[in-house]
């Protein structure tokens, strides 16, 4: 299967709501319904499978499919950081109190949750007949 990273949903320039704005949405959507839900479906179908201990040597077009997915996660993540910082001074503003008006609350939750470490020491009777192991397939960019 062919990944051409160069083709996403395009950006035009059509003032929003005419008749060629509206055209274009559907042409991107025709095209996501086409060519990029399936990849999506067979790896959320393959995620199910157990993986084998196998490392595969990446071809030119993965390392160039790898190369545009890290630059698509820095323009995601830059912003984020930004709004990270930001966040934080107006916390440190606010300290320990509750809010500033008109600007943002930051206020204390409480929730109640099981100590599981605590139920697995006391009482592991209970904590075995509940537990349940889980897996899933983990993607990591190196």
């Amino acid at each position: 299967m062919s990944m051409d990273c160069s083709v996403a949903p395009t950006v035009r320039s059509e003032a929003q709501g005419s008749p060629d704005h509206l055209a274009a949405l559907i042409a991107d959507a025709r095209q996501f319904d086409d060519e990029f839900l399936p990849i999506i479906l067979q790896a959320k179908q393959l995620a199910q499978e157990p993986c084998d201990d196998r490392i595969l040597r990446p071809t030119d077009e993965v390392m160039k499919t790898y190369r545009a997915l890290v630059l698509v996660r820095e323009q995601r993540d830059t912003p984020g950081f930004s709004e990270a910082q930001l966040e934080a001074e107006v916390k440190l503003t606010i300290g320990t109190a509750s809010g500033i008006k008109r600007v943002a609350d930051w206020k204390t939750v409480s929730r109640e949750g099981i100590d599981t470490n605590l139920l697995k020491v006391m009482q592991p009777d209970v904590y075995a007949a509940f537990a349940r192991e889980t897996s899933f397939h983990q993607f990591t960019l190196l």
